[in-house]
């Protein structure tokens, strides 16, 4: 029965978060205008797709591989690796070299 009852809470209290904070279950339209992959070299994900934890990692997985982001930066290599076991889902950001102007 207690099981039952956790089922129908929401996902997250939003009295509990700072009103600044992102919903982690939905991507608004707005926050991916924000994103800039220019100054990104490497996106690693690593998840196992089974997991109910590994969802956001599949939407971002989602947002890489539309068009529309991968001109925003040509060089941009995205790896995805998918896991069969149960470890914790990673996403490894390498940024290109800064070069600072003098």
């Amino acid at each position: 029965m207690p099981y039952m009852k956790a089922c129908h809470l929401p996902r997250s209290i939003k009295y509990f978060r700072s009103p600044l904070a992102v919903d982690d279950s939905k991507v608004s339209k707005k926050i991916i205008k924000q994103l800039n992959f220019k100054p990104i070299k490497r996106i690693a994900c690593r998840f196992n797709p089974l997991l109910e934890k590994t969802e956001s990692i599949r939407r971002f997985c989602l947002i890489l591989s539309e068009p529309k982001w991968r001109t925003s930066n040509a060089n941009l290599l995205v790896k995805t690796n998918v896991l069969s076991e149960n470890s914790p889902p990673e996403v490894e950001i390498t940024y290109g070299m800064l070069i600072a102007y003098t």
